[in-house]
């Protein structure tokens, strides 16, 4: 081999081992620096921003267009804003579980460790429905009804396709999973769901979790789901 075209080669490798090693060094840091309560909420903001469903590649079922109301859609922003795993009506879940809320004062405080919130690794996928050609994320309750002494229930979760990510609602009764219904989908990865149920109402908010290289989005929907709380309770 040419000795200038091995020399080239090894100044390359070299040049492709100090940045390997540099990208190591610096995710190590990042954990370290989002270990503690006050460093995971040092300069953590949610922010308000006017973009639409399109901004964010995310587009609602037809079935559910008129069940479906947008309500918001929130940037977080911080250091350790790519830590965060679920959002709930103000509170974030970091992926350990921990839950912070803002006090009166606007400052984040530990809340508590929200089963409703817990993440991915608690969670046995074995235990929901499986969609054509997609994996499991996490999932959700929503609603749950008991008739006769069988219990059935109403969850809303997320699966993973090729090219998209699905979030569906799917009923369970008698040990027996209904096919999934397609509430919505979207081109950038969704981390969780989380229901946060209407005291009045068959219906509740949802909070998705939506993030990117770039950013990570918090999209609020109203979610009117009493067709599927009708069919939840129906003895057929």
């Amino acid at each position: 081999m040419n000795y200038s075209i091995h020399k080239v080669l090894l100044s390359t490798l070299a040049a492709m081992v100090l940045v390997f090693a540099a990208d190591i060094s610096q995710a190590a840091q990042h954990a370290r620096n989002c270990a503690t309560n006050s460093e995971r909420t040092a300069g953590l903001r949610i922010l308000e921003v006017r973009k639409s469903f399109d901004d964010l590649l995310f587009k609602v079922s037809p079935s559910q267009q008129k069940n479906i109301l947008l309500l918001g859609i929130n940037t977080l922003e911080g250091p350790c804003a790519g830590e965060i795993y679920a959002s709930k009506m103000g509170q974030v879940a970091f992926s350990d579980g921990e839950v912070f809320s803002k006090n009166s004062d606007g400052e984040w405080v530990y809340f508590r460790n929200d089963p409703e919130l817990m993440p991915l690794s608690s969670i046995d996928p074995s235990h929901y429905p499986s969609t054509n050609n997609a994996s499991f994320i996490m999932a959700s309750s929503v609603d749950q009804s008991s008739i006769k002494g069988e219990s059935s229930t109403l969850s809303i979760g997320i699966w993973r396709m090729l090219d998209s990510y699905i979030v569906a609602a799917f009923i369970k009764r008698k040990n027996v999973y209904m096919p999934p219904v397609e509430v919505a989908r979207s081109a950038k990865p969704l981390k969780s769901v989380t229901f946060f149920p209407s005291p009045d109402s068959n219906g509740g908010v949802l909070s998705l979790l939506q993030n990117s290289e770039s950013e990570t989005s918090i999209i609020t929907l109203g979610w009117d789901h009493s067709a599927l709380s009708k069919i939840l309770r129906s003895q057929q």
